[in-house]
């Protein structure tokens, strides 16, 4: 629980990786004391999300315990691909996990994130997780992530347009 609260703490230390790395594509200063505060920040984190891991790798009651903190790992997902692990780790063998600590609430976020972040496979595999266990097809998810992805047609991920201005020949 300690380790929860603390990285619960440092999701800003997330959220700044992010802009960090925003400023630094478009060549704008950031001061090296950001840098170095990020850099140890996401160290703990990383040290933190390993010890996590090995507590849900193959034990379920630790995998339950954790899931109430789901959205507190799914901040963190954009820099620590820990995070994502553990998740997936969660919700691939665990049925009862998927069940009842999946929601509305954690496909919403797995969906913005993946809107967000352009097709990422990450999140991807998060959604696929989501969809099914063991195995086993979870009907509940599979159905909310549907709705939800689709739910109008100007809010797709993914739209195909043919382009007929360039053909080209072919034997």
């Amino acid at each position: 629980e300690l380790i929860l609260r603390l990285i619960n703490v440092l999701i800003p230390i997330s959220e700044q990786a992010g802009i960090i790395s925003n400023l630094l594509k478009f060549n704008k200063p950031v001061s090296e004391e950001r840098l170095i505060c990020n850099r140890m920040g996401q160290r703990v984190l990383g040290y933190c999300f390993e010890v996590i891991y090995s507590a849900v790798l193959d034990h379920s009651e630790n995998q339950m315990y954790v899931a109430d903190f789901m959205p507190v790992l799914l901040a963190h997902l954009s820099s620590q691909p820990l995070a994502g692990k553990c998740v997936t780790e969660m919700l691939s063998k665990n049925m009862e996990l998927q069940e009842t600590k999946i929601g509305k609430r954690e496909i919403t976020i797995f969906i913005n994130q993946l809107k967000e972040a352009r097709m990422n496979s990450m999140y991807l595999g998060l959604l696929q997780s989501c969809c099914s266990c063991l195995g086993e097809g979870v009907d509940g998810n599979q159905r909310l992530i549907a709705l939800m992805l689709f739910e109008n047609d100007a809010d797709m991920i993914i739209k195909v347009h043919s382009d007929f201005t360039r053909l080209t020949n072919i034997d």
